[in-house]
C-alpha cells in the first residue's frame, strides 16, 4: 500500500492581544494587529495571542514546528504543537491552532512567524509583523 502523505495548508494567521473561547465553541479575538504593532516604549515586554488556522488532512499524529524570528525581537522563539485526533484521520478539516507567547521587543523592525511539518527541511512563512515606536509622546501636566 502506498504511503499516504498529509496535506497541511495555512489558511489564516492572526496576531492579537488575546484569544478566548466561548462555551458554544466560538472564539473571540481581541486587539487584532493588522500586521503592525505600535508601541509607546521600546524595548518592551508584551504577550501576544497567535491564531493559526490550517486546512489539514492527516493520517497519523503530526508535529508542526514553529519559529518566530526577526530584528524586532530579542531571540528566535521556537515552539512545536502535536496534532492528531484519531477521529479525524483521513478527513480534510480546518484546524485552528492557538498559542499565547511572551515577546521581548528589543527594537523597531519586524518579526516573522514560520512553520514546517517536523522532518521537512524548508520553513514556510505564516505572517510578518512590523513593530514601530510611537513617536508622538503625550505628557500629562
Amino acid at each position: 500500500m502506498a504511503k499516504r502523505i498529509p496535506s497541511i495548508t495555512l489558511l489564516h494567521s492572526i496576531v492579537c492581544d488575546d484569544i478566548r473561547r466561548e462555551d458554544n465553541g466560538k472564539f473571540i479575538l481581541i486587539g487584532v494587529y493588522p500586521e503592525l504593532i505600535i508601541l509607546n516604549a521600546i524595548p518592551a515586554q508584551i504577550i501576544l495571542g497567535i491564531w493559526l488556522q490550517f486546512k489539514m488532512q492527516l493520517f497519523e499524529k503530526t508535529t508542526l514546528q514553529f519559529e518566530i524570528r526577526g530584528d524586532a525581537i530579542q531571540d528566535p522563539m521556537p515552539f512545536s504543537l502535536e496534532i492528531g485526533d484519531e477521529n479525524f484521520f483521513g478527513k480534510l478539516e480546518a484546524v485552528p491552532l492557538i498559542v499565547k507567547l511572551p515577546f521581548t521587543i528589543k527594537s523597531a523592525g519586524s518579526f516573522t512567524i514560520y512553520f514546517r511539518k517536523q522532518g521537512d527541511a524548508e520553513w514556510q512563512p505564516a505572517q510578518t509583523v512590523q513593530v514601530q515606536h510611537n513617536a508622538t509622546k503625550q505628557f500629562l501636566q
